[in-house]
């Protein structure tokens, strides 16, 4: 079968494997879907894997051995937009087009990142120290998920698709080591980088999610447009997924 383009699809933490995907799907489209799923351990491994352990390197080159496609589109949320953008960072010419749904682009200063990684130590000993079930529902109280779809502990139904309980997916220790290895307070200010990236790009945010609202208006780029989502939080793709499938299939 013949593609007409190639989605990557880049999960945020806890996101489900194949999440995004289910979402943006649109029957008309003949799209190739690649899913990367960085919390479910089976996931990162393999693509850790392709590049001999390290996970940026091994989607990148996993991505490159694949056929080529006229339009090759990465879509990341949250956590997964910002290892896009550490794709991107390597590759600039990974992608044609790149959709960032709800993703911070990088803290400015040392003294950001030292109180960053202040919170997510806490939140990382909570992974190690306590269960799940209890990490989740503090998770989902957080002020960046007011206004927005809560997950929940249990089964999800997500477009046509009911998940199962989010708890046996996960594993603490692997969702411990993610959070560290790529805490917000660890990653470049990419703020630079996408004024250089030649590929369209859009970022988008819920209208309810003034934090990344304040975020998108602010970023600065010449191929960068901004979509901000009425009657949407910080889970746009959850919130109002027909908006999201229209975008999809515009840059299609």
């Amino acid at each position: 079968m013949e593609f007409v383009a190639r989605v990557v699809t880049f999960e945020g933490f806890l996101g489900f494997p194949g999440e995004l995907g289910v979402i943006l799907r649109h029957k008309a489209l003949s799209v190739e879907w690649i899913d990367i799923c960085p919390s479910v351990t089976w996931s990162y491994r393999w693509w850790a894997s392709q590049g001999s352990g390290d996970f940026i390197n091994g989607v990148i080159i996993g991505l490159k051995k694949m056929p080529k496609v006229s339009h090759c589109i990465g879509v990341g949320y949250s956590m997964g937009g910002r290892l896009l953008l550490q794709c991107l960072e390597r590759a600039p010419d990974l992608f044609h087009k790149i959709i960032f749904i709800s993703t911070h682009p990088g803290l400015s200063t040392n003294e950001e990142r030292n109180t960053r990684w202040q919170s997510d130590r806490q939140w990382i000993q909570k992974l190690r120290s306590g269960s799940l079930f209890e990490f989740i529902e503090l998770w989902e109280k957080q002020e960046v998920f007011a206004g927005t779809r809560q997950r929940g502990t249990y089964s999800a139904r997500i477009g046509n698709v009911t998940f199962p309980s989010v708890c046996p997916i996960f594993d603490n220790d692997h969702l411990a080591y993610i959070f560290e290895r790529y805490s917000l307070a660890r990653q470049s200010d990419y703020r630079g980088l996408l004024k250089e990236i030649s590929a369209s790009q859009v970022w988008v945010a819920g209208e309810r999610d003034k934090k990344f609202v304040q975020i998108v208006k602010e970023l600065d780029g010449s191929s960068l447009c901004r979509l901000i989502v009425p009657r949407s939080g910080h889970r746009v793709h959850l919130d109002r997924p027909k908006i999201l499938q229209y975008l999809l299939k515009r840059f299609i």
